[in-house]
């Protein structure tokens, strides 16, 4: 994900940039400044050439470091407080907007010869050759069916690349348990305007 990143701050600063966040320090275990100081530092040194070719400074992802717990209390005073020794800072990168990255994204692919489809359901394999050469597939507004061809297909179907599998390659896939890691919550006033909390 770190090269990812670091793509992204350079092809579209304008859309990204670097996010600090600040994940809390407790007591003295494993969640205390020294084992969160270590990871940090170690992250830090996995992703050294997290900045190559990054012309904008602003763009740049800073190295982590260590915070009091009196500039916790100062970015997030209703934060839990017994126990807080500080933090940890490491930084990732934000989008302003998804939703603009990948209009961008389609819109470099158009211009590079590709066709692009939205509202569009695969219905089936078209194979050649024993591959897979293309797809059918339905227009799920207009009900018009229409195919796709090119020389590489790949399923991006999310949690349902399985089900697509076995119902047009004929293969029996184990189920996999679809998984979710981010949450998302809307609340009605800024926690921070310089900040990410990590809990």
């Amino acid at each position: 994900s770190c090269r990812e990143r670091t793509a992204l701050l350079k092809i579209a600063p304008h859309l990204v940039r670097p996010l600090p966040i600040i994940m809390p320090t407790y007591g003295h275990g494993k969640r205390g400044k020294a084992v969160l100081g270590v990871g940090v530092s170690l992250y830090d040194l996995v992703t050294l050439n997290r900045n190559r070719r990054i012309a904008d400074e602003s763009r740049r992802i800073p190295g982590g470091r260590l915070i009091t717990r009196r500039e916790v209390l100062k970015h997030f005073p209703g934060i839990e407080q017994r126990d807080l020794t500080g933090a940890a800072v490491f930084y990732d990168g934000q989008m302003y907007s998804p939703p603009r990255i990948a209009v961008s994204f389609l819109r470099s692919a158009v211009s590079a010869g590709a066709d692009i489809a939205n509202y569009v359901e695969v219905t089936r394999f078209l194979k050649r050759d024993g591959r897979v050469a293309g797809v059918g597939a339905k227009d799920v507004l207009s009900g018009e069916s229409l195919e796709v061809r090119g020389k590489m297909v790949l399923n991006t179907a999310g949690p349902w690349a399985a089900r697509l599998l076995e119902t047009e390659a004929d293969l029996h896939l184990a189920p996999k348990p679809v998984f979710s890691r981010d949450v998302c919550f809307v609340v009605s006033r800024r926690l921070s305007n310089k900040f990410a909390l990590a809990c």
